[in-house]
């Protein structure tokens, strides 16, 4: 089954998505998911020359939406503390890390858990080149193979270029999870939630019928 998910790594929800997403996954053990991670930067203007983002928002704004995601994301084992972080990250350059570690015959899974928790949990600077060769080298990746690549500009255009077609194509909120093209739901859902659109996406799949 194809499922495309919308994202980005500075998107809280989307950490929080993935892994309500797996949970549902594991619960329909039949299902052969493939999986593929679609570019959707929350802070574009970053890769146009603004290496440190932007604010996040206001203080009370931020204590609101900190506390949210900090019991949303405890609920699914993961530590998410907002506080420590003040912005955006650029991500233009951990979206293309993806593309070369799938170039290079890599399950993209680790790699962005990886990221996520380098972010969220230990408010590393995921849109410094040095941070990501040694969290991608911790993947199973050349650091020096990444950097090479980092430092130049290859596949910069097919991630803006996808950013811009999701864009184009609707994608408005994320996480943004698409199942064979047919069903699409945002947001961090409950995994539950994900448990009819995965049986519904699964019929006419060869052999698949709807699960229990």
């Amino acid at each position: 089954m194809q499922i495309e998910i919308f994202f980005d790594f500075s998107c809280p929800w989307c950490f929080i998505g993935k892994r309500r997403l797996a949970k549902a996954l594991s619960a329909r053990p039949h299902i052969d998911a493939r999986i593929q991670w679609r570019p959707y930067q929350l802070n574009p203007g970053a890769a146009a020359g603004f290496p440190g983002g932007r604010g996040i928002g206001t203080p009370r704004r931020n204590a609101h939406v900190g506390t949210a995601v900090r019991e949303a994301a405890e609920r699914d084992g993961v530590i998410i503390d907002l506080g420590q972080l003040n912005r955006f990250p650029a991500t233009l350059n951990a979206h293309r890390l993806l593309r070369f570690s799938a170039a290079e015959g890599k399950d993209p899974a680790p790699l962005v858990d990886r990221l996520f928790a380098a972010h969220f949990c230990e408010a590393r600077d995921i849109s410094d080149i040095g941070e990501l060769a040694g969290l991608a080298a911790e993947c199973g990746l050349s650091p020096a193979l990444v950097r090479s690549y980092l430092n130049g500009d290859r596949d910069t255009r097919l991630v803006l270029t996808a950013d811009a077609a999701a864009r184009r194509g609707g994608v408005h909120a994320i996480p943004c999870v698409v199942f064979e093209r047919r069903f699409a739901i945002s947001g961090a859902q409950d995994s539950s939630t994900y448990l009819p659109l995965l049986d519904l996406a699964a019929v006419g799949l060869p052999g698949m019928t709807i699960a229990p």
